[in-house]
């Protein structure tokens, strides 16, 4: 599975996730979404651990990717944290937030002076009144993904753990994804896996692909889940 090179292509990656606010250890007044579930589809990844596992961090307006990125790069470098970060944006019911997505924070800690580091290189932080409570968001993610070709249209993350991507054969919207998807898990009775919508640039084109998440992956795992949504989506 090794013999592919690790390549970094650009996209983006869609699905629905409960959120809820936190006020604690942010700057006072800003939004900050936390996940309560980052892989529903996969009951066994429940955080359970004094740190953060998905954070959004809410934003003033709609910054551009390469505008943020140069931020995230600058802070990094400087100030030597360990994170990730991406563009997001967030729907709840009929309103979309812009968001940036946080990853691998070792504590909560590390919130107020992140959102203090980006203000400072003009990433503004959203302030707002009120609270959510376990609310299903939709989550679009705008990112860099690294990865590495294991079999015909299906690669594997270098950079995230348990993740994989199988290409899809066309576009669909949300809703046709959906029930494609259902017919994929009503009908896999292997491990259980996460999945969620999207698409990259990969050899001057824009490949669909579904994102799946399981601690069990390995080629013949995959290669079964690809068969099956490859024989479910006409």
């Amino acid at each position: 599975m090794g013999k592919n090179k690790k390549i970094e292509v650009f996209g983006t990656l869609s699905k629905s996730e409960t959120l809820f606010t936190i006020s604690d250890k942010t700057i006072p007044g800003t939004l900050v979404f936390e996940s309560f579930q980052p892989f529903p589809g996969y009951y066994n990844e429940v955080p359970n651990e004094a740190k953060p596992v998905y954070l959004y961090i809410g934003l003033e307006k709609d910054y551009e990717v390469f505008e943020v990125s140069r931020a995230f790069q600058h802070i990094k470098k400087t100030k030597g944290w360990n994170f990730e970060a991406a563009c997001a944006s967030v729907k709840i019911y009929n309103k979309t937030f812009h968001t940036l997505r946080l990853r691998h924070l070792d504590s909560y800690d590390d919130i107020k002076p992140i959102q203090e580091a980006f203000a400072e290189l003009g990433i503004k932080p959203k302030t707002i009144t009120g609270k959510w409570k376990q609310e299903e968001g939709i989550i679009t993610l705008k990112k860099t993904f690294c990865i590495q070709k294991v079999a015909k249209g299906i690669f594997m993350d270098c950079s995230e753990d348990y993740h994989a991507y199988i290409l899809l054969p066309k576009y669909m919207t949300s809703e046709e994804f959906n029930e494609y998807n259902q017919q994929v898990i009503y009908n896999w009775f292997g491990s259980k896996f996460d999945s969620a919508k999207g698409a990259f640039y990969y050899k001057f084109k824009l490949r669909e692909m579904v994102r799946i998440y399981s601690k069990k992956l390995d080629l013949n795992y995959l290669e079964d889940l690809q068969k099956l949504y490859l024989s479910k989506i006409k």
